[in-house]
């Protein structure tokens, strides 16, 4: 009896120790997201490079680069792809945009400019009418409205 008793206890022993390992919720601290260093360049409006979370996905990237170019070709990115450290992500743009003459070209035209609305346009259109002819293509900076950002952004584009 004495064994069958000992028996008992060593198994219960076993049971309860079991029972606190098996349902031991240890909490695990989330690790934060760290910072890391990518470039963007191509078919976004705003290319460089940026600090993000590691945790962040292309179409994280492309939005803090201000979106893509209106000539960006977006079919086989893989937007949800996660970030990795020193990468450059080149979006591909097509080759078959036209270079913009700014000293002639209407507002349907200029609007075809990344970053270029109808608001835009009409600046880029009375700044013609009130200046004269651009004489290169950075005079387009002195258009109320168009700064460092849209000018990276449509410099490819323009010509004079």
């Amino acid at each position: 009896m004495k064994k069958y008793a000992i028996f008992f206890i060593v198994f219960l022993l076993i049971i309860v120790f079991y029972g606190i390992y098996a349902f031991d919720e240890k909490k695990e601290t989330p690790l934060e997201p760290t910072t890391i260093k990518v470039n963007i360049e191509g078919g976004v409006l705003i290319e460089g490079t940026y600090n993000v979370s590691s945790k962040d996905t292309l179409l994280n990237l492309i939005t803090y680069a201000g979106g893509f170019t209106k000539d960006a070709l977006v079919d086989n990115l893989k937007l949800e792809e996660i970030l990795k450290d020193g990468k450059t992500y080149t979006i591909p743009r097509s080759h078959m945009f036209e270079k913009i003459n700014i000293n002639t070209a209407n507002e349907k035209d200029l609007q075809q400019l990344p970053g270029i609305g109808p608001s835009k346009a009409k600046n880029i259109i009375k700044y013609r009418e009130l200046n004269g002819r651009f004489v290169s293509v950075e005079d387009i900076k002195k258009v109320s409205g168009i700064g460092d950002a849209i000018y990276e952004a449509i410099k490819i584009h323009i010509t004079v």
